[in-house]
């Protein structure tokens, strides 16, 4: 909006730029919690390696921050 109010992007434009920034935070937002759910029920299964998922858990979190 600051830039529509500068003059620099069409205050036209501003509704539908507004909605993709929501989508694409919502849908990022989603995907970046899913991941790490995903490792920490896989690395804890009980068909999955003893002793591997404090590893994987850990690079995880390292590897999205």
């Amino acid at each position: 909006m600051g830039l529509a109010r500068a003059r620099r992007f069409p205050w036209r434009e501003v509704p539908a730029y507004a909605a993709a920034q929501l989508a694409a935070a919502s849908g990022a937002g989603a995907l970046l919690t899913a991941v790490p759910v995903v490792i920490v029920l896989g690395t804890t299964d009980r068909h999955a390696p003893v002793g591997f998922a404090p590893l994987a858990i850990g690079l995880s979190l390292t590897t999205s921050t």
